[in-house]
């Protein structure tokens, strides 16, 4: 193989054999054995011809394109249900089984998790796409002229993260029916819980009240999210800080800790006598129910300003216009099961989101009706 990856410095002709090669590779060492030769041969041709671009990206687009071949193989694999790549007697989406000798894993294919990575997102690239990126590096986008495996995968995460922007984008275009934005339903959610179905909500955004004394409202919380929330659906419980190691254990024994994020509140700062401290953030936890498939988030939140005209304890439009909009996406469900003055509701509706409010104070129902009708006329 090293002679027929040599005679392309001399026959275009074989270079074209070498490629139509590369595509009808069945197995993955075949596949990684060619990679391998062409990156020292490359290397090789490197040292002793530094200026010959033309030749070097040759030989670089045969290692890319085995590469590549080896991530479509990787890739059958799983799909046929063989053993994942770096699991230990895992059977994809079938549980734990024993598993034949000759099934390989990452050490038996000699091929490292990062690298089983990288070549797995080159494999998700079209012919199409890699002579653009050919293109892209021949007009001088990349750092030098020659081709490279590591900027043939940045390329394929660069137009991941462009294609998940504009599809963000239709997203935030979506609007709702506004006949049917919202639902208030008073009682406790203990009692009245029982109203959302399970495995229904993408979101549950709320501020339960802080003080030792209300700590058992925190366990019906977590056991209210477990069950509504959907798979890989998150709740964001803003949470005073004297009492966060007790709230972020109850919540622990329900959901999957995912992050705590800083809720900013500028301009306004609260003094905690007992601890003898003025803060002027609150702790946002995120917990999810399974995995976080979602975008990346952005873990500094800001209220510009303090609003308690709704309720003793009421949060601010503009600090929760921050929340949903850095987590959530028109036509997704939002509850708040601790209402209170209405605020996250209103914000769901401005922004276009299905909000669901519940609460036990029939004022605060009353008080959120009135606001939302006032938004929606």
């Amino acid at each position: 193989m090293d002679n027929k990856i040599v005679k392309i410095t001399d026959s275009e002709l074989a270079f074209e054999k070498a490629k139509a090669e590369i595509q009808k590779i069945h197995s993955f060492e075949k596949a990684k054995e060619y990679h391998d030769k062409a990156e020292a041969l490359l290397s090789f041709y490197k040292r002793q011809h530094k200026e010959r671009h033309d030749v070097q990206n040759k030989i670089a687009e045969l290692k890319i394109l085995a590469a590549h071949r080896a991530g479509k193989i990787l890739k059958e694999m799983k799909e046929r249900g063989e053993r994942h790549p770096g699991t230990k007697g895992q059977l994809r989406g079938k549980g734990t089984l024993e598993f034949p000798r000759e099934t390989p894993g990452l050490k038996d294919l000699a091929i490292s998790k990062k690298q089983a990575h990288v070549w797995q997102k080159i494999a998700e690239l079209k012919e199409d796409e890699i002579e653009e990126y050919k293109s892209q590096v021949a007009a001088g986008k990349e750092d030098t002229k020659e081709l490279t495996e590591a900027g043939v995968y940045r390329y394929v995460v660069q137009k991941e993260k462009e294609k998940k922007r504009q599809e963000k984008e239709e997203r935030k275009k979506a609007v709702p029916n506004r006949a049917e934005s919202y639902q208030l339903i008073h009682g406790d959610v203990a009692e009245v819980g029982a109203q959302i179905k399970d495995n229904s909500l993408d979101w549950i955004i709320t501020d339960p009240p802080y003080p030792k004394e209300y700590l058992p409202l925190i366990k019906t919380l977590a056991a209210f999210s477990l069950r509504t929330l959907k798979p890989g659906g998150s709740l964001l419980c803003m949470i005073g800080q004297s009492y966060l190691p007790e709230v972020i254990r109850i919540l622990s024994e329900h959901l999957t800790y995912q992050w705590c994020c800083a809720y900013m509140t500028l301009g306004a700062h609260t003094q905690v006598w007992q601890r003898k401290v003025m803060t002027g953030w609150k702790p946002l936890l995120w917990f999810v129910k399974g995995i976080y498939k979602g975008d990346w988030i952005h873990d500094v939140l800001k209220s510009l300003a303090r609003e308690k005209d709704y309720h003793k304890w009421g949060q601010s439009e503009t600090g929760m216009a921050d929340i949903i909009d850095q987590f959530t996406y028109p036509e997704e469900s939002i509850c708040d099961p601790f209402l209170g003055g209405g605020t996250t509701g209103i914000i769901a509706v401005k922004m276009n989101r299905y909000f669901i409010g519940i609460d036990k104070d029939k004022k605060a129902i009353e008080t959120t009706k009135k606001r939302l009708e006032e938004i929606l006329e």
